[in-house]
């Protein structure tokens, strides 16, 4: 199939602080995202390691089968392994007791340098140690296809739309 999504980035990075949108995922089997990501011409030059790191604060394919009510958090980062670097993932999904695509809800990422914190309606769900992500990201927020982990959205699905109500920004 050929679909069409869309994707939104900051024009700048950002590092540390609280970001909260009031969200709802496309209500089929398309993710909707909204993460952070240290891309290839943003790392420093001479500094070999931030590369690739992610902060995926929500994936949700609202419609697919068996993700209804997931909230699937991720934070991709890499580590020295000799001489190379080797990627490495924390993740979790957390359970919510209603589909996510019924109603808007707040998503909020606290990140510092010790802690990240994931919140959904203002209660925090997961919470890693900060071991790598300490450089500067851009906030991302896109819709996809990802067949191999959350299948294709059925055509009588189409069009779906990912809605964000906000975005708001503390450091």
């Amino acid at each position: 199939h050929t679909y069409t999504s869309a994707s939104v980035m900051s024009e700048k990075n950002v590092q540390y602080g609280y970001y909260e949108v009031r969200a709802r995922p496309m209500n089929s089997a398309g993710s909707s995202s909204f993460w952070f990501q240290t891309a290839p011409w943003d790392a420093p030059k001479g500094v070999d390691g931030p590369i690739g790191n992610e902060i995926d604060v929500f994936e949700l394919a609202g419609k697919a089968p068996g993700f209804e009510r997931k909230l699937n958090i991720t934070l991709h980062g890499s580590k020295p392994v000799d001489a190379k670097r080797q990627h490495f993932q924390v993740g979790a999904a957390y359970l919510t007791p209603w589909n996510l695509v019924d109603a808007m809800h707040v998503y909020g990422l606290e990140w510092d340098e010790q802690r990240i914190t994931v919140y959904l309606d203002g209660v925090p769900v997961r919470w890693v140690e900060n071991t790598c992500w300490r450089w500067p990201m851009r906030l991302i927020f896109d819709s996809e296809t990802m067949p191999e982990w959350m299948g294709m959205p059925k055509d009588a699905d189409l069009p779906s739309t990912f809605r964000v109500d906000y975005v708001h920004a503390w450091r």
